[in-house]
């Protein structure tokens, strides 16, 4: 199998199906940027909560 991203899309290996969101890799990158950035990351959760 010669496409490079084909295990994280599907687990078929037959070709028949393969699902990837357009937004992955901004999905991917906001994840990284809140493993960074967890204190501040909780820190604003908790203000945008307060009423």
């Amino acid at each position: 199998m010669s496409y490079a991203l084909f295990t994280k899309c599907t687990k078929n290996k037959k070709w028949k199906l393969i699902e990837r969101l357009q937004y992955t890799d901004l999905i991917y990158e906001n994840k990284l940027r809140i493993e960074n950035n967890y204190e501040v990351y909780r820190r604003i959760q908790a203000i945008v909560r307060q009423p």
